[in-house]
Formats: structure tokens, C-alpha cells, sequence
């Protein structure tokens, strides 16, 4: 009678369930209790249903937290581009020299177009996660940039939540606004392959044009991080490093930036609005570096000539899609 009493109680635990049965009301002869009929392990094995319960439920993603996450996204967007647009229109004041300026201005461009493309569900794309990473790489490297020029603690945290916010928006374009699992690694290694696959396809006369863009910039970003290695190597100084990976955070993201619209050539697709923004803020950048250039203590004909170009081609291309579009 004990062992049909046993088998009794064991039997919903055998079957998987999470409450107990009533067991048979036949009494064994002598009383005992059984361990797995305790009330103590009845109730543990109601909690542990409860917990499953409540896991079950934090994992699921309610219209409510996306719309949450979508509104804090791009609060954070609009504060980016709120704050280097002043950082830009501060430094210009205080240097008169537009090339200066041009790295904020550089960020809040692309803090616009990232602004609206979380409004619009477009995150996913390879060109907003291509310029979520490029506007969190710039961020990294004027934080440093900032520290060791001593720039005003609102710079420091204002390039502390451009890298947050933009590993979130690059999350959410990789993971959706539910955060499904997602192979991050993958993604950025099949990102790079295509990367290369575009740099050596040039199916149009503008998707060249990018490309020499790109290239020039490129190579002023390589220049700039071998000058940054050399005064790390022989200790010329905080100050001067500074500079310098002042000047390579806006090579960085202008990089980024050619490289993008050359994609978007490449696919004929340079009269979407993300697009013309692009080519007008690069239009500026170049016309900028063309009067650092011109006005700078060594006159540079071959660099004024080469960013004059770029800045009209670019200007060209953008006025054109904005006529398109007319």
C-alpha cells in the first residue's frame, strides 16, 4: 500500500505538471507522510511556476515598451543633433576657422538623418548601421580628443551618450525593436565583406566620383592615426595629441560618409533625402578643408584643388536630386 501511495504522488511530478493531484483516498496502513507531498514542496513547485510565469512575461515585448524604446532613441538623437550644432557654431565663433567647426557639424548631420530613420523604421538598413558605428567611432575619439585639450565637461558627456545611443540604435537595427537574438559578430563581418566588395565595383562615372572621395579622405584618416602614434611614441606632448585626433574623429566620420553615398551610386539611389543631406554637409566639409588649405600657414594648391572639387561634386549631385525631385 505504501509503494501505490508513492506512485501516486510521483506520478504528476514523472508527467511533467507543476501542481500535485489529490491522491487516492485509501490510507496506507501505517500513516506516513511522503517528502514530495510536504506542503513546503507544493508551494515551492507553485513559486517555481509563478517564476516561469514572470519570465515569460519580461520576454514578452509589448506595443508599449517598443513605442518607449523608439521615443528614447530618438530623444537622444535630437539632443546629439541640438548639441553639436552648438558645439560647432562655438568653435567657429571662437576660431573664425570654418575647418574647425566641421566635426560637430559632421555629427549633427548625421544625428539628423539617424533621427529619422528610427522614426521610420529603417534602423535595419546597412547605411544606418553603417553611420550608427561611424557616429559612435567619432565620439570615442573626440572624447579624447576633448580630455586631452581640455575641453568643457558637456563635450565629455555629450560624446559618452553619442557612443551609448548609437550601440543601441545599432542594437536595435540588428536585433529589431523586440531585441531578438541576433549574431552581432556575423553582422559586422558580413558588413565589412560587402564593404570591400563595393570599394572595387564602380559601375557609374558618380560611383567613381565617391570612391576618389573616399580614398582622399581615407588617406588623411591613415595620415592622422600615424601621427598619432608618433606623439604617443615620443611624448610630444597632451595638447598636440589632441589636435590630432580632433582632426582624425572629422576624417573618420567624413570617411564614413563618402563611403556611404558611394554605396548609395552604386545602387542608384542618391535622391533619397538621407542622401542629398549627406552630399550637402560634405559639400560644406570640403569647401571648408579647401580654405584651411588656401589660408593656412603652408598654401597648399593641390589640396585646395582636390577638396574644391569634391565639395562641387558633391554640391552638384545633391542639387540635382533635390531638382529630381521637383
Amino acid at each position: 500500500m505504501r509503494v501505490s501511495h508513492l506512485v501516486t504522488c510521483l506520478s504528476p511530478l514523472i508527467s511533467g505538471a507543476w501542481s500535485f493531484q489529490v491522491p487516492s483516498l485509501q490510507r496506507p496502513s501505517v500513516p506516513q507522510r511522503s517528502v514530495f507531498s510536504s506542503p513546503n514542496t507544493n508551494t515551492n513547485m507553485n513559486m517555481s511556476g509563478g517564476d516561469a510565469g514572470d519570465k515569460a512575461e519580461k520576454k514578452a515585448v509589448t506595443p508599449e515598451k517598443i513605442a518607449g524604446r523608439k521615443k528614447r532613441v530618438a530623444l537622444v538623437y535630437r539632443i546629439l543633433m541640438t548639441e553639436t550644432a552648438l558645439f560647432s557654431g562655438v568653435i567657429y565663433a571662437k576660431s573664425r576657422n570654418p575647418f574647425y567647426a566641421v566635426g560637430p557639424l559632421l555629427a549633427c548631420a548625421v544625428s539628423h538623418v539617424l533621427l529619422g530613420a528610427a522614426g521610420e523604421d529603417r534602423l535595419a538598413s546597412d547605411t544606418y548601421k553603417r553611420l550608427n558605428l561611424g557616429l559612435g567611432t567619432y565620439g570615442l575619439v573626440a572624447l579624447f580628443a576633448g580630455i586631452c585639450m581640455g575641453f568643457p565637461k558637456i563635450w565629455a558627456v555629450s560624446c559618452v551618450i553619442a557612443m551609448i545611443n548609437t550601440i543601441k540604435g545599432y542594437g536595435y537595427g540588428l536585433k529589431g525593436w523586440e531585441l531578438a537574438p541576433a549574431n552581432a559578430v556575423g553582422d559586422l563581418l558580413g558588413g565589412w565583406k560587402s564593404n570591400f566588395r563595393s570599394m572595387v565595383k564602380i559601375p557609374t562615372l558618380k560611383s567613381a566620383g565617391y570612391l576618389a572621395g573616399t580614398g582622399v579622405v581615407g588617406a588623411l584618416t591613415l595620415a592622422k592615426v600615424r601621427e598619432v602614434a608618433e606623439i604617443i611614441t615620443t611624448g610630444a606632448g597632451t595638447y598636440k595629441l589632441g589636435q590630432r585626433l580632433f582632426r582624425l574623429s572629422m576624417f573618420m566620420i567624413l570617411t564614413v560618409i563618402m563611403f556611404t553615398l558611394k554605396d548609395a551610386a552604386d545602387r542608384d539611389r542618391l535622391d533619397g533625402s538621407t542622401f542629398v543631406e549627406l552630399n550637402g554637409v560634405a559639400s560644406i566639409s570640403f569647401a571648408a578643408w579647401a580654405w584651411e588649405a588656401y589660408s593656412g600657414a603652408a598654401f597648399a594648391p593641390l589640396s585646395v584643388g582636390a577638396s574644391l572639387a569634391l565639395s562641387l561634386f558633391s554640391a552638384s549631385n545633391g542639387l540635382v536630386s533635390i531638382l529630381k525631385k521637383k
